[in-house]
């Protein structure tokens, strides 16, 4: 793992983080206070997380860079597997720093300590062991083909952060985390439902979902799961609520009871899910007034060929 923190000067730097099971790379600039006060604590992980790649990236120095990345605000830290993202934190919040930043370094330190014949022994191992097997043989998970920038939700909630756009990033995003925990990445906010907008970079097969519900520790802490499902194809943008009981939906189910790690299985009809350029996914829990919860939601299938990316782009309103 490279030594400190690496400042990267231009895209060729950039690339070589992708070598890394998971790197932090702090967004910033120079005339930036905030980014000045958390900078001294930044370069402290380096050594208290020797598993970890950290890089440091002057927005006004690698513009193109930070296009990229969508980056409006600093600093900004954005969390990398094999360069993709998988999370970020706006702000110079550094408990909510800390907390992403153990929380994913401890599960690249799991995967890369464990091996194919070495028994499970924790929380996150066995979650991911359940997650395979719900994986149909000939399958595989295609979240890295979604365009996360372009995702939407409606009346969500991000109790674990107040960047709503990172929960929902983090809901979609190939990182699979331990089950067993009560606090959901998205929760609904004014109901019990939930609305998104799911963009693919490639025009994929989808042969089913796997949704991941909270779970409690103790009944004090259970919190709803999703009990109904409704899938539209293809469609420009996402829909209103109230376009949600107009529209006919190409998938409408009830959500059977999570396994033990809080998976359940969503088994589409493979021949209305060929060619996905966009999914709107709507869910809702069985009691309307109760907020609703959701940890991953992973869909499986088969990419296809690159759709051009401006054939995707939603019109603005």
């Amino acid at each position: 793992m490279a030594n400190g923190v690496q400042v990267i000067t231009n895209k060729v730097d950039f690339v070589t983080l992708s070598v890394y099971g998971l790197a932090v790379v702090d967004f910033n600039a120079t005339w930036c206070a905030p980014c000045k006060t958390i900078a001294p604590h930044f370069e402290k992980f380096p050594e208290k997380y020797p598993n970890v790649a950290f890089a440091s990236v002057d927005i006004d120095q690698n513009k193109d860079i930070a296009g990229q990345f969508e980056i409006t605000a600093v600093p900004t830290f954005l969390f990398l597997n094999r360069g993709r993202e998988v999370a970020r934190v706006r702000g110079a919040n550094l408990p909510e720093l800390e907390k992403t930043l153990r929380a994913y370094a401890l599960l690249t330190e799991t995967a890369s300590t464990t091996d194919a014949s070495a028994e499970p022994s924790s929380s996150s191992q066995v979650a991911m062991g359940t997650y395979e097997k719900l994986i149909p043989k000939g399958w595989e998970m295609i979240n890295d083909a979604i365009e996360l920038k372009n995702l939407e939700a409606l009346n969500a909630a991000a109790p674990k952060s107040s960047d709503i756009t990172a929960s929902v990033r983090d809901l979609f995003s190939t990182t699979i985390v331990s089950s067993a925990v009560s606090t959901p990445s998205v929760e609904s906010d004014a109901d019990s439902q939930l609305l998104f907008y799911v963009p693919f970079m490639n025009a994929t097969k989808i042969h089913s979902m796997l949704i991941q519900s909270p779970l409690a520790k103790d009944e004090d802490e259970v919190k709803q799961r999703a009990t109904k499902i409704k899938i539209w194809t293809n469609l420009p943008a996402i829909l209103s609520f109230d376009d949600t009981s107009s529209v006919p939906a190409v998938h409408e189910a009830e959500i059977s009871e999570p396994d033990e790690q809080g998976w359940s299985a969503v088994r589409l009809r493979y021949v209305r899910f060929q060619r996905v350029s966009s999914l709107v996914v709507f869910l809702e829990g069985e009691d309307e007034d109760e907020p609703t919860g959701v940890n991953k939601i992973v869909f499986i299938g088969e990419k296809g060929d690159k759709l051009e990316m401006g054939k995707l782009a939603k019109q603005d309103e």
